[in-house]
């Protein structure tokens, strides 16, 4: 007799990992009208985005388990890279 078991199902949450201090800029041009923010544990921040055509100082670079890469804008802040962000040595807005 075929027995019936409950499935379970985990989802992970993207955490930030591999965290390196680094020094430059991320730039984020008009691709996107708004960034979403990240914090470190993987949460989007509801109330916050970076606007386009910004500049903003970051110090530290981390990746995901899927491979994405994000840079920290600010305290447990950080911003994931797609398409309209570029790191860079200075500021271009």
């Amino acid at each position: 007799m075929l027995q019936r078991r409950p499935i379970t199902v985990i989802f992970t949450q993207n955490v930030i990992t591999g965290i390196s201090s680094i020094k430059g800029v991320v730039n984020l041009d008009s691709t996107n009208a708004y960034y979403m923010l990240y914090t470190k544990e993987g949460n989007v921040v509801g109330n916050r985005a970076l606007k386009e055509k910004s500049s903003w100082l970051v110090d530290e670079v981390g990746r995901d388990a899927q491979g994405n890469v994000y840079y920290r804008v600010a305290s447990n802040e950080w911003v994931k890279v797609v398409p309209g962000v570029y790191f860079d040595s200075k500021a271009w807005y």
